[in-house]
């Protein structure tokens, strides 16, 4: 197998949607025949990279997702085999074939066929690295491009009303997902998971979630910081493994080593049988901000400060806080992303790898948009939870306020596309998508009505 260092999921995924691959005489690794119909659309939610795909095996016709990783490998190795979200995967889309099994299988049992693209690229990987850099992520297919939206006169009272009834309907369906997923999870833990996954955002999700899995809360809660650090880097396999010769790095970076080399050789040994791969991890593509290195050590802080044994008071009080003081709600939202934006200090201060050279001191390790995403996505719908589970109708009702009146965050893939759909001068989105409820609502908008393309159905341009 070649060189794949270069080569990164999001290649693969450049390669499958815009379709740079000869679509005749496709076998899969165990020799069944395959023609691709659609690609399906990006999901840019957790879960198999396309859905809504359609693919023709052995002559009989299937529905349903798309997941693409450079190695088959990874299937196994991102725990996709134990992970019911991906039981709707109809095919296993890689680059190169390395795996020893010939057919990749589900959580439900199920064996899939996976279609290694290596032989029937119709340039070479060079030119499709240098195409793939040139393309705005925008140009990923989300939306179709014949959106009977584009250009029709709507009436953005109606669309602003819709939008908040689809974010209600989004964070429901949040709330209900994480109850499915974590039936016998305690909200401790699901907090603390889901707050991991958002940290490793799209690169670097599975290994996160892995992670958090092999190292739960409770064991972390109120350690000392070196000792969380010692046990997450260890375990996640990103502690330097070998001695490094005197005078190759400086002495702040051997002495940070040597001390958590310390606590991981006394750390408990159920904690090396549990060891992940280095290679597992992303960094390339990423910003030195967004590198799991920081981003373990930025929760590491938050863990350390969770003394009582519990992440979600670290919230709770906060959040109780909105019902009694509407007027304030601009600071209770700033405490809440406080708890999620620890403050830069000691190693990581100002660096972003082992031995990376040191950068200019940065104030927080998880940055505010960031914070602000695990809010409205992680804490608030798993804090919903709660108040259902001790009866707190207070609680729930700050919640719901919390969700209706924060911020907009940061556009993605499909609200950017949406957005262009929608709403032909740019100046009449501030006024309309102002926000994060309205956000959730085109990310619902889009996967209820868009990927499905069940255009008449849509209550946006139903009345038109």
């Amino acid at each position: 197998m070649p060189e794949t260092k270069f080569v990164d999921e999001n290649l693969v995924h450049h390669i499958w949607d815009d379709q740079h691959f000869a679509n005749t005489n496709l076998c899969a690794t165990d020799g069944r025949e395959i023609t691709i119909l659609k690609t399906g659309f990006w999901n840019g939610d957790a879960g198999p990279d396309f859905v809504k795909a359609e693919v023709i095996i052995d002559g009989k016709l299937y529905s349903g997702d798309v997941e693409v990783h450079v190695k088959s490998s990874e299937w196994q190795v991102h725990g996709h085999h134990t992970d019911p979200k991906y039981n709707k995967v109809i095919i296993h889309v890689v680059l190169w074939d390395d795996a020893i099994n010939l057919r990749t299988e589900k959580q439900n049992g199920e064996k899939i066929p996976t279609l290694a693209l290596c032989e029937c690229l119709d340039e070479t990987i060079g030119k499709l690295l240098d195409d793939f850099h040139q393309k705005p992520m925008e140009n990923v297919t989300v939306v179709p491009k014949d959106c009977r939206a584009n250009n029709a006169q709507l009436d953005f009272d109606k669309l602003a009303k819709v939008l908040e009834s689809m974010g209600q309907e989004r964070f429901i369906e949040k709330t209900e997902n994480i109850q499915k997923r974590f039936r016998a999870s305690d909200l401790e833990q699901v907090l603390y998971e889901g707050i991991m996954e958002a940290l490793g955002y799209s690169k670097n999700r599975e290994p996160f979630i892995q992670l958090a899995k092999k190292v739960q809360f409770a064991q972390l809660a109120g350690r000392h910081i070196e000792e969380i650090q010692a046990i997450l880097f260890g375990v996640a396999g990103l502690l330097p493994k070998v001695d490094i010769e005197e005078n190759s790095i400086d002495d702040n970076t051997s002495e940070y080593i040597a001390c958590l080399k310390d606590l991981w050789s006394t750390a408990d040994e159920s904690y090396k049988f549990q060891q992940m791969q280095a290679e597992q991890w992303k960094f390339f593509r990423l910003r030195p901000s967004n590198f799991p290195t920081r981003r373990i050590a930025g929760i590491s802080h938050i863990l350390m400060t969770c003394k009582d044994g519990s992440l979600m008071l670290r919230f709770l009080p906060l959040i109780e806080e909105a019902v009694a003081h509407t007027k304030k709600i601009k600071q209770i939202y700033k405490k809440l992303w406080d708890v999620m934006m620890p403050k830069a200090s000691g190693y990581w201060a100002e660096r972003s790898t082992f031995g990376g050279k040191p950068h200019k001191k940065t104030v927080y390790l998880i940055g505010k948009e960031r914070a602000a995403d695990i809010l409205v996505n992680i804490v608030l719908p798993v804090a919903y939870l709660w108040a259902e589970r001790v009866q707190s109708r207070q609680l729930s009702e700050a919640i719901q306020l919390l969700y209706d009146k924060h911020p907009k965050l940061q556009d993605n893939v499909i609200t950017n596309q949406v957005i262009q759909q929608l709403f032909p001068e740019k100046r009449m989105v501030r006024s309309v998508i102002n926000t994060a409820k309205r956000q959730q609502g085109l990310i619902y908008l889009y996967k209820i009505f868009c990927s499905s393309r069940i255009c008449d159905m849509c209550p946006i341009i139903g009345d038109m």
